[in-house]
């Protein structure tokens, strides 16, 4: 598994699901954890006004590169 922004000491919020597997949500449990890092996990709706306004910030490149 990637260490991705969790491995870089960022607070993570992921939509479900948030792993394809058990042991893969394991070892994100267990980075969050080893980093004090905290690791939320919600249903966003996607056609919802906050994230189309998200995705418009994001295309438009206000953000900077985001990987």
């Amino acid at each position: 598994m990637k260490i991705g922004v969790i491995g870089y000491g960022k607070h993570v919020l992921i939509e479900k699901p948030m792993t394809r597997t058990v042991k893969e949500a394991e070892e994100l449990l267990a980075l969050a954890e080893a980093n004090k890092r905290v690791l939320m996990v919600d249903h966003t709706v996607i056609d919802t006004g906050a994230v189309r306004k998200v995705k418009g910030i994001i295309d438009k490149g206000a953000l900077g590169q985001l990987d």
